[in-house]
């Protein structure tokens, strides 16, 4: 219930100051495994995907994210830590249970943002995961939540 209100309320509050649209959304299945893979640009792009999401979505998130009291925000809200910088075993297990218990795991398969906003190079991780499950692969892409970086305050 927690995870739905924060959700409305944050689509409510991303129409009017990001000028949120959300295109392909019936593309997401209403039910089964599936790993939502999408590029990486800016710290609000967790929030965007899972409010633009059908389905609740449950993140892999920085280890360092994880202090007291937000990292219990964080996991109310379906967010797990994962170590970078090697493969995280207890990371890819919890992101295999999920999808074996038929829910949504987003991934940002190139592990960080993007600091110039082209793609970078992806991990193996997301694929390694879907594959193990026969869990469906839906791509996504996010624009404009690097406002930043156009030297906008916010976007046009």
């Amino acid at each position: 219930m927690i995870y739905t209100v924060v959700k409305n309320l944050l689509k409510i509050l991303f129409r009017i100051f990001l000028r949120l649209r959300i295109e392909g959304a019936e593309n997401i299945p209403k039910d089964g495994p599936l790993v939502i893979a999408c590029n990486h640009l800016s710290l609000l792009d967790p929030p965007v995907l899972g409010t633009a999401a059908t389905r609740k979505v449950h993140f892999m998130a920085k280890e360092e994210l994880f202090v007291p009291v937000l990292g219990d925000i964080y996991r109310l809200l379906g967010a797990f830590p994962v170590r970078r910088g090697g493969a995280d075993r207890a990371a890819i297990k919890h992101g295999i249970d999920i999808l074996e218990s038929n829910q949504v795991l987003a991934i940002f398969p190139e592990g960080t943002r993007s600091k110039t906003g082209e793609l970078g190079k992806a991990q193996p991780g997301a694929l390694m995961m879907a594959s193990k499950v026969k869990a469906t692969i839906v791509p996504a892409c996010i624009i404009g939540t690097d406002y930043k970086r156009h030297g906008r305050i916010w976007p046009k």
